[in-house]
């Protein structure tokens, strides 16, 4: 980890009478303005809000004794969701000037909450972003794609490996560096928990992908992890079902103790449909109907139906 910089300010903190309960994670919102400038601003005056750390590529700078004093950093939620300026510490992340995070922030940021969750035994479910202190839309560089990247940065926190590789982006395309400085390509590699299809030349693949006859769904471009279970797609607008291994399924799949059928694309059906020499009608919701009359037939245990005469 890079050395923590102690550049204390004399400005919006309080006196902590409890040891830190909550590591709270925020971005500046403030583009190309680096660690330093956020300590310089934050020095210059009463600007009734200030943070515990700010990040950026180069630097992790600490601005309050967190000892002894709390920031200002989430009083927005007044303690609403359980998380307040006086039970948490928080970090900010710096932007680069077209408002992203930078892997290389990001990596600082995951080694310092590491330490810091370390030094005041905070665990990883406590580990939050602003938006659950406050609803505030922040880290808002993380919040595209339902949060895709704060759970990414969850899952390299959870497996505590920061520094074992990571995600590097290139012409809108994402591929990974491991520790040893090799890449995958033209495989399935497992990252954080995660499985991950490469391309021949290393990129990460996305959306649905065919190997060894099997079909697979990779999300979005933003997110490339292997899904498994009930799978929507919003292009298609049809859901479709991935066992355990992520195979897409056809036919007919048991699950929650309700049956669906899967046509020879995977896509789940609904209303009639004939499977051989039997007819079956599905729910609204896919699930098969069984054990009933309904709509002048007689469903029985295995779902055929037959017309009531």
């Amino acid at each position: 980890m890079k050395d923590i910089q102690e550049q204390i300010i004399n400005y919006n903190k309080s006196v902590r009478y409890t040891a830190p309960w909550f590591i709270v994670v925020h971005d500046t919102g403030d583009p190309g303005a680096s660690a330093q400038n956020e300590h310089d601003y934050f020095s210059g005056g009463d600007r009734q809000a200030s943070a515990d750390f700010f990040v950026d590529d180069d630097n992790i700078i600490q601005i309050i004794d967190t000892d002894s004093y709390y920031s200002w950093h989430c009083g927005d939620g007044r303690g609403a969701y359980g998380i307040k300026n006086s039970n948490s510490l928080g970090i900010e992340m710096c932007l680069k000037s077209d408002g992203t995070v930078s892997d290389e922030t990001e990596q600082s940021t995951i080694e310092l909450v590491l330490h810091l969750m370390d030094k005041y035994s905070i665990p990883i479910e406590r580990v939050v972003r602003h938006y659950d202190a406050s609803r505030k839309c922040c880290p808002g560089a993380f919040s595209s794609n339902n949060w895709a990247r704060w759970w990414n940065f969850k899952d390299k926190l959870a497996s505590g490996n920061a520094s074992n590789g990571k995600w590097m982006l290139e012409d809108n395309k994402w591929w990974y560096l491991r520790s040893d400085n090799t890449y995958p390509r033209d495989c399935w590699e497992k990252i954080n928990e995660k499985w991950y299809l490469f391309d021949i030349s290393g990129y990460m693949q996305t959306g649905w992908k065919s190997d060894e006859g099997k079909w697979y769904y990779l999300g979005d471009s933003n997110d490339g992890a292997m899904k498994t279970g009930w799978v929507y797609d919003k292009n298609a607008n049809k859901w479709y079902y991935c066992n355990s291994y992520g195979t897409m399924q056809t036919g007919w799949v048991k699950d929650n103790d309700k049956w669906y059928y899967l046509d020879t694309s995977g896509a789940m059906q609904t209303g009639w449909v004939k499977d051989g020499e039997k007819d079956y009608c599905l729910y609204s919701d896919g699930s098969m109907i069984h054990d009933c009359d309904l709509y002048g037939y007689r469903f029985a245990s295995d779902g055929a139906a037959i017309k009531i005469e």
